[in-house]
C-alpha cells in the first residue's frame, strides 16, 4: 500500500534495488498478494480500499512480479511458519507475517522489504537458526526506506551519498491496528545466484 501512496522510501528503494543489483528479481509473495486483494475488496474505509488497488496497479507498473509457491507447496509454507510461530518470534495472532516470512525464506530471499511494525522487530539471529532446521537461509528484513546499506552491502558497492533516506524517511510507514500486516512487502533477490 505505500508504493501505492508513491511513498518516496519506497520508490527509492525499489530505484536502490535496480540500480545496485544486477539483474534482480522483485517479487511479490502470495501472502502479501492475497492481504492487497482482501484490502481492496473488504477495506475498512474507501481510502484503504482505494489504496490497496493503487499498490495494485503500481507493483505492476514497477515490474513486481507476483508469485506463487505451487512448485513448494503449500504444506512446506505452513510447516516452516508453524516452526516459526512456535519459537515466538513474533505475536502468536501475527500468523500472516509468519507465512510471508516462510515465503520469503523458501524463496530463497535475501531481502524482505516491509513496513510492518512487527516483522521489524524480529530477531534475526533466532530466526536465522530457526529456519537452518529446514536448510533455508533467513531473508533480511528492513523498512522500505532503509534499504540503501543493505542493498550496498549485498551488491559490493558503497552507497551514494543520502542513499539510505534521512531519519524522517525511515520508519514512518506503518499499517493501521486492523491490518498490521497488510502493506505490501517485497522480496528481491538476485536471479544471477
Amino acid at each position: 500500500m505505500d508504493l501505492g501512496e508513491e511513498s518516496e522510501s519506497v520508490l527509492d528503494a525499489l530505484a536502490s534495488i535496480r540500480q545496485r543489483l544486477r539483474s534482480p528479481r522483485i517479487v511479490l509473495p502470495p501472502t502479501a498478494k492475497l492481504e492487497l486483494m482482501h484490502i481492496a475488496r473488504h477495506g475498512d474505509t474507501a481510502k484503504e480500499r482505494g489504496l490497496a488497488l493503487s499498490g495494485i496497479a503500481a507493483a505492476r507498473r514497477s515490474r513486481i512480479v507476483p508469485v506463487n509457491l505451487m512448485p513448494v507447496g503449500h504444506g512446506s509454507v505452513e510447516r516452516v511458519a508453524e516452526k516459526l510461530r512456535s519459537a515466538v518470534l513474533l505475536p502468536a495472532s501475527e500468523v500472516n507475517d509468519w507465512q510471508l516470512v516462510a515465503e520469503s525464506a523458501l524463496l530463497g530471499a535475501r531481502l524482505l522489504f516491509s513496513s510492518d511494525e512487527h516483522l521489524r522487530g524480529i530477531d534475526f539471529a533466532r530466526l536465522t537458526i530457526e529456519l537452518q532446521s529446514f536448510d533455508l537461509t533467513a531473508p533480511l528484513v528492513c523498512l522500505n526506506g532503509s534499504s540503501a546499506r543493505l542493498i550496498s552491502h549485498l551488491s559490493g558497492r558503497s552507497p551514494q551519498p543520502g542513499a539510505a533516506g534521512t531519519e524522517a524517511e525511515r520508519g514512518t510507514h506503518s499499517t493501521s491496528p486492523s491490518h498490521a500486516g497488510a502493506s505490501p512487502s517485497w522480496d528481491c533477490h538476485n536471479e544471477a545466484d
